[in-house]
């Protein structure tokens, strides 16, 4: 069976968030002092990982707030023009 630390560094490697959070949920107790600061060294990166994903993902909801903005500008702007039948 593989271990914690192995199957952390794989989920980190890989950058799947959900194994990343599984594996924390079932995150054994060490029993040695090396263990432990190896978990918490990789926990650091993982944590690391999540604030690179919370930014990218609070980066790319303001792309489609700005766009979302666009098109509703857009769409007055054609229904008033659409409406105006005397221009």
């Amino acid at each position: 069976m593989i271990r914690w630390h192995e199957a952390f560094k794989i989920a980190l490697i890989e950058e799947n968030e959900r194994e990343l959070v599984s594996l924390l949920e079932k995150m054994p107790k060490f029993e040695h002092l090396d263990e432990m600061e190896s978990a918490l060294a990789l926990i650091a990166e993982a944590k690391q990982l999540f604030e690179i994903k919370k930014k990218q993902l609070l980066d790319e909801m303001k792309k489609v707030r700005t766009a979302k903005k666009f098109l509703t500008n857009s769409e007055e702007t054609f229904s008033e023009k659409k409406l105006d039948v005397h221009s």
